[in-house]
């Protein structure tokens, strides 16, 4: 289920962005969800420690500290993401 407040946020609805860069557990259900309605359109790109299976992103951008494993959807920095 997505996780998005009905309540405080706008209606998620088209047009549907190329890209969607997600940056924690409760946006990765809604980053999929926003791909499943583009028909698969939409890239998504994960930021820091994705806590979801790596193949369901385009990109996932990390830090060592989170050890993820090497992939080709896998971006290792040693810099700090600000």
């Amino acid at each position: 289920s997505i996780t998005v407040d009905r309540a405080k946020s706008s209606p998620l609805e088209p047009p549907w962005p190329d890209v969607v860069i997600a940056a924690s557990r409760r946006a990765a259900p809604v980053a999929r969800w926003i791909r499943e309605r583009s028909g698969g359109r939409a890239k998504l790109v994960h930021l820091l420690h994705v806590q979801a299976p790596l193949e369901w992103f385009d990109l996932v951008v990390t830090m060592p500290q989170y050890r993820l494993p090497e992939a080709p959807n896998v971006l290792h920095v040693t810099g700090v993401l600000n």
